[in-house]
């Protein structure tokens, strides 16, 4: 018949308990290094900028990534082509989920001179 008994009881009938000790710390490090490890989110934006109907060449790009607490923090800035196009890409280490947007100044609208558009 078996019966049920504690891992501490089994490590004394088994004599492993000097074994198992010096284990112990060492389990218990991977365990808060594996935790406290962030992973890598990347962003990648690609599109065409234009005024007027046509291309928007040499216009500034920025991507900035934010989480709740922080406003944009700039990853990554390129210029647009001589057709416009422009491909942008930002990555960041963090242990929370973060987004990103883009950020556009432009001399196109005297009026409105930014664009903020969300990825």
């Amino acid at each position: 018949m078996e019966r049920l008994i504690g891992l501490g009881q089994l490590i004394k009938e088994r004599g492993m308990g000097d074994e198992v000790q010096t284990m112990s710390p060492i389990c218990f490090i991977v365990v808060l290094i594996s935790c406290a490890a962030a992973y890598k989110q990347t962003f990648i934006a690609t599109g065409t900028l234009q005024c007027r109907g046509k291309p928007a060449a040499g216009q500034q790009v920025q991507m900035k990534i934010t989480d709740r607490l922080m406003k944009g923090k700039v990853a990554s800035t390129v210029s647009a082509g001589n057709k416009g196009q422009f491909k942008i890409k930002g990555s960041e280490d963090s242990k929370e989920r973060k987004s990103a947007y883009l950020w556009i100044e432009h001399q196109c609208d005297p009026k409105n001179r930014a664009i903020k558009e969300g990825i």
